[in-house]
């Protein structure tokens, strides 16, 4: 997709549940990244609530994005962002760790781009989140004939699941240092949605929207 295509992506697709979830996923980030806060790019940054949500919790974050539209709404929030085309241009180095959340199955070669951030990652390695497309609800969907994904506007170009993920990370030269699982559950329903993530963590394949993984590269 180009420049322009992800402009109207994030028109589409920009709302009060889709920011709950990225700030979500900013939250478990954090607690991945730990204490002592430090230079964080947001690649993938789209409107900024990722960013917003942990430079609000210690961190000093630059993002980058596809969408100059979305680029001009995180730096709206206070975000030091520019245009990046992660797949064509230098992943910037000099930061402390990585943070590229929903962004990697969007890409032709995430295998790829997932190496080269690996080697542009600072001390705190990098944190990177993949959506589970085959959760329960989606396998109760698929069984009943709508499945959800696929089709010829579907942004999504790979499409993973607890294994493939996780080879994703190995093949690309990593090392999973540490994971969460963001539940199905809308992190709008509070306390219900942080048991969400507990089940999440104990049944991933089943209960996870989202697979968070703390990576390096392997045997650094």
């Amino acid at each position: 997709m180009t420049g322009v295509e992800y402009d109207r992506y994030w028109r589409e697709r920009s709302g009060p549940r889709r920011e709950a979830r990225a700030r979500a996923r900013a939250r478990i980030a954090a607690s991945l990244l730990g204490a002592g806060g430090g230079r964080i790019l947001d690649l993938g940054c789209g409107p900024g609530w990722a960013a917003e949500d942990l430079s609000r919790r210690g961190f000093e974050v630059a993002g980058a994005d596809l969408s100059s539209e979305a680029v001009a709404a995180a730096r709206g929030r206070g975000i030091d962002a520019q245009v990046l085309d992660i797949e064509r241009e230098a992943i910037p180095r000099g930061y402390d760790g990585i943070v590229c959340l929903e962004v990697l199955e969007h890409l032709a070669d995430p295998r790829a781009v997932l190496a080269r951030i690996l080697d542009a990652a600072g001390e705190k390695g990098a944190v990177i989140s993949l959506p589970n497309e085959f959760h329960i609800v989606r396998r109760f969907a698929v069984l009943a004939g709508r499945p959800g994904f696929g089709g010829h506007d579907d942004p999504h170009i790979h499409h993973f699941a607890w294994g493939s993920a996780r080879r994703l990370v190995a093949e690309a030269g990593g090392e999973i240092l540490a994971w969460r699982a963001a539940s199905i559950i809308p992190p709008a329903l509070g306390p219900i949605a942080r048991a969400g993530d507990l089940a999440a963590r104990i049944a991933p394949s089943l209960l996870a929207i989202s697979f968070v993984f703390r990576v390096r590269r392997a045997g650094v």
